[in-house]
């Protein structure tokens, strides 16, 4: 009698989803206090970061013409000789070459060998996303990280390129720190949605549970953390509009790329949950 009872007892248990099952497993396992990463999420992260450092590193020192794959400013390229602008191969399509870097100058740094400016972009670009993937874990939107992290990392050079036609005061722009201030500014928008959409679970609460708030993703988050973190990146992307620096343009045409994609899709993701 006994056992009929443990059998019954187990069998919800073991008649469980195992999907349910996997995805309670992820939100269990964290780093630093945000949700591990799956082999492809830590895949995505590490990609466009490992781009960078090898192009760095390797291709640029190796290939002569690699410089090239900058962006020149439109205003100079305009008064510009073809071979300025363009490799030898390419000399005789040098306008098209110059729209086409509007794409590749994200993988192009200063050619100095002033090594700090790739290595900061690639903390800040890993960084960011790796809070993006716990933000929208948070939400119970992580399935749609890789979307988002794709298209800040194809469309934020190219927007940062026109900011730099405007704005910009030397020759040259390199579009990856567009990339990495575009994820904060999406950060900010996500961090700001934790703490809007769900503020009300416990501002009412009177036990010590009212010190963290579960969301609709399953986890539990502290809202004081959340706040730090987006009041920290407002302040990153305030203190760099301040400090008016020759990459400041890109920059925070970066970051308003990201406020835009995250307003934008704030609604859609909202519809889901």
């Amino acid at each position: 009698m006994s056992s009929r009872h443990d059998a019954v007892a187990s069998g919800p248990v073991q008649q469980n989803d195992p999907e349910s099952a996997s995805a309670h497993g992820r939100r269990s396992r964290r780093v630093l206090g945000f949700p591990s990463p799956t082999v492809s999420e830590a895949a995505t992260i590490g990609s466009v970061p490992t781009l960078l450092l090898l192009c760095h590193f390797l291709l640029q020192p190796a290939v002569a013409a690699w410089p090239r794959l900058g962006y020149v400013r439109h205003a100079v390229a305009r008064d510009a000789p073809p071979h300025r602008l363009a490799p030898e191969l390419f000399v005789e399509y040098a306008w098209w070459w110059h729209e086409f870097t509007r794409v590749t100058h994200a993988v192009v740094h200063d050619p100095s060998g002033f090594h700090a400016h790739v290595v900061g972009n690639v903390v800040l670009i890993v960084t960011a996303a790796w809070i993006l993937l716990g933000l929208l874990t948070a939400l119970g939107e992580r399935r749609w990280f890789s979307f988002f992290y794709w298209e800040l990392v194809v469309v934020a050079p190219i927007v940062g390129s026109y900011a730099f036609d405007l704005f910009g005061t030397t020759a040259h722009g390199y579009g990856a720190s567009t990339v990495g201030f575009a994820f904060l500014g999406l950060v900010l928008v996500f961090g700001l949605s934790v703490l809007a959409t769900h503020v009300h679970r416990y501002l009412g609460r009177r036990s010590e549970s009212a010190r963290r708030l579960t969301t609709d993703g399953g986890e539990v988050v502290d809202p004081v953390a959340v706040l730090c973190l987006v009041t920290a990146v407002g302040l990153v992307v305030v203190a760099d509009l301040l400090a008016g620096s020759p990459a400041t343009p890109v920059h925070q045409a970066g970051a308003g790329f990201g406020l835009f994609v995250g307003v934008v899709a704030l609604p859609a993701l909202g519809r889901r949950r």
